[in-house]
């Protein structure tokens, strides 16, 4: 069966366009030679664009029908109208992309980059019957992403009101301060997806999943919610301790702690912030918090690039959407606990030297790190079983001699990872 293609778009063969992307190139790095892709009108199906550089191209009206544009970069591209069914646009950058009235059904855009793009309402043109180049009708028409594939896309600050997206898979994605009022989601699953500050107002939520997702400050007035599912949901409401029933500020407690950090127990007193709910904390960044008992505490979006988190017990701890750059936590103890959506690229968990030339190793079983960034994480000799990975990017990880018994793995992201004596999962047959 072909595809469908208006009478007046114009064909490209795959070398024709080629040319053009070679041309874009060059105007992009203002090289003589050069000239702008303008693709308006375009038919791309089917053809070839992995990591092309399209940015500010114009594919207004193009139909890009299974079109093959993997890691493409597209940012401030005109994409007004164009038909992407199908697409494969996997880690392609889409941020501040005009995509109004777009038809994006069963797209590929797990990983994509969408940050500040706009997906409201738009006029698709369409030729007339005739095909003749007469003047262009118009008709209002809601971008399209239903059974579009989005898990773990970045959709920060985008414009989604009025989307249709209806069975749309957003399980991962972060969806901060989206706007998305009047949008049909359906049947739509975010599964570990952060929402924080998403106005999701008078939205179709009917069957919906939002196990595990992040709702802080997130808008649902007006939402029709019959079948929805809010398993596991953080919102706004108080978990565990609040920062203001401590028996004492929190701040003196970090600095006593780092005192007894620093003396080896001699002075100061060890952190005891088990249960505790620490999202009123501006930021944990540097942190000192090396052997501090924080079982079951809450991290979620915390700012704790650099934390020092040595040997700390944290079985239980909910870190979903938090910053751990390039964190030092070698040793700790964090089964049970959950790092969903959470940055720990540059992070290192190998095991920590003790006295007497004794290792302790960090472990993590029945951790969830769904759609977890990992990349360049330092994971040696970790113990991961039963741990859920699905969707964790893990490129250039270090997993030498990990025990990764039992864990899922689906849809992870091990380009360049170093698995040389890890315990891998049992393969089904």
């Amino acid at each position: 069966m072909t595809d469908s293609v208006p009478p007046l778009l114009q064909p490209y063969t795959q070398a024709q366009l080629n040319e053009v992307l070679h041309k874009h190139a060059l105007f992009m790095v203002g090289k003589p030679g050069g000239a702008r892709a303008v693709l308006a009108h375009a038919n791309l199906n089917h053809l070839k664009m992995a990591g092309a550089d399209l940015s500010q191209a114009d594919l207004y009206g193009a139909c890009l029908h299974n079109a093959d544009m993997t890691g493409a970069k597209l940012s401030g591209a005109s994409l007004f109208g164009a038909d992407l069914r199908g697409a494969k646009l996997g880690q392609a950058n889409l941020s501040k992309a005009d995509l109004r009235g777009a038809l994006l059904r069963n797209a590929f855009l797990n990983g994509a980059d969408l940050s500040e793009a706009d997906l409201r309402d738009g006029n698709r043109a369409e030729r007339d019957a005739n095909g003749e180049l007469r003047p262009i009708t118009f008709e209002k028409t809601a971008a399209d992403a239903t059974s579009a594939h989005l898990v773990a896309a970045n959709l920060e600050g985008a414009r989604l009101g009025g989307l249709m997206a209806m069975q749309t898979d957003f399980s991962g994605a972060s969806l901060k301060n989206v706007k998305m009022a009047k949008a049909n989601l359906r049947g739509a699953k975010f599964l570990h997806s952060d929402l924080s500050g998403a106005d999701l107002s008078q939205c179709d939520l009917r069957q919906a999943n939002f196990t595990g997702a992040v709702m802080l400050g997130t808008r649902l007035e007006g939402a029709r919610t019959e079948g929805t599912l809010l398993d596991e949901v953080l919102d706004d409401a108080p978990r565990g301790v609040e920062i203001k029933d401590l028996p004492r500020p929190f701040e003196f407690m970090l600095r006593d702690h780092r005192r007894w950090a620093d003396t080896h127990g001699g002075e100061g007193e060890q952190i005891d912030i088990t249960n505790v709910d620490l999202r009123s904390v501006v930021s944990l960044a540097n942190a000192r918090l090396s052997a501090a008992k924080a079982e079951k505490a809450i991290f979620v979006g915390l700012d704790m690039f650099a934390v020092e988190l040595q040997a700390a017990q944290l079985n239980g701890a909910d870190f979903r959407s938090a910053r751990l750059e390039r964190g030092d936590l070698r040793g700790v103890r964090a089964m049970v606990a959950d790092f969903s959506g959470a940055s720990l690229v540059d992070a290192n968990f190998s095991p920590l030297q003790l006295a007497g030339g004794h290792k302790l190793a960090a472990d993590l079983s029945l951790a969830r790190l769904r759609h977890t960034d990992l990349t360049r994480c330092n994971l040696q000799k970790v113990v991961l079983r039963d741990a859920d990975l699905t969707g964790a990017i893990l490129k250039d990880a270090n997993l030498r001699e990990v025990d990764l018994t039992g864990a899922t793995l689906d849809g992870a992201d091990l380009d360049g990872a170093h698995i040389e004596g890890a315990i891998l999962p049992s393969t089904k047959s």
